[in-house]
């Protein structure tokens, strides 16, 4: 069985070291006593969402804070751009790759997927299944969620290190660009349905991008998301 775990806003860890105690609010007692049927005395890893866990105890209503432990967080920082897709399918892509150990992910509105206004709810609710899925998986880092963006309006300190975009007409194998090595920041671009048109494979290209297939299997835009980043984690050994 994995060892609990609970997210503590960084701002209330701030000032606290080694044996201090933290107050509980009301949503994390439920979690701890009703959810995961935690008893005084019981363990359970603190993580602050910005890459410290710390191991802790349960005491009365409070947290005794532990020593701090390895987060075991990827040395790969994959930027997922995302181009955004119908329906629910943002929720899927935000949980697995969250997952998978993606660290920043950035909503993109393209020429073929302007879908409208995104509510400040809907942004609330893909950052809290981004806490879930990492808690889930044990990470000790919560991943932003950015934008959204249009495409040509992105600000140019979002573009960090090789810049990959996946587009179903390239027929340009992902080994032979990558066959000595990657570098420590990706940006992964992933259209929507209706893909990324040529105005905009032009425009990241005028940004160096390398242009990629995925394969010759057309793919749902939540399983492209996860294999494109699978891969890249694959060839950083965090996938071995």
């Amino acid at each position: 069985m994995s060892e609990p775990r609970l997210y503590i806003s960084k701002e209330r860890l701030k000032d606290l070291v080694l044996g201090d105690s933290l107050k509980l609010e009301k949503e994390e007692k439920h979690y701890l006593f009703r959810v995961l049927r935690l008893n005084d005395g019981d363990e359970v890893n603190v993580l602050d969402g910005r890459g410290n866990i710390f191991k802790s105890k349960v005491k009365g209503f409070e947290l005794i804070l532990g020593t701090r432990i390895d987060a075991k967080e990827p040395k790969l920082n994959i930027t997922l751009f995302q181009f955004l897709p119908k329906g629910d399918k943002f929720s899927e892509i935000v949980r697995m790759c969250t997952e998978l150990g993606v660290k920043k992910f950035v909503l993109v509105y393209g020429e073929r997927n302007s879908y409208g206004e995104i509510s400040p709810n809907k942004i609330k609710r893909w950052q809290r299944i981004s806490k879930e899925a990492a808690e889930l998986a044990g990470r000790g880092l919560i991943p932003e969620i950015l934008g959204p963006y249009k495409l040509l309006e992105l600000p140019d300190q979002l573009f960090k290190g090789q810049i990959i975009v996946f587009w179903e007409n390239s027929n340009q194998p992902i080994k032979e660009i990558f066959k000595d090595g990657i570098a420590e920041d990706i940006s992964i671009f992933i259209g929507a349905e209706g893909g990324i048109s040529i105005n905009e494979i032009d425009f990241l290209k005028s940004k160096g991008a390398y242009v990629l297939s995925l394969g010759e299997r057309i793919l749902r835009v939540e399983t492209a998301s996860t294999v494109a980043c699978s891969i890249f984690f694959y060839l950083s050994n965090d996938i071995k």
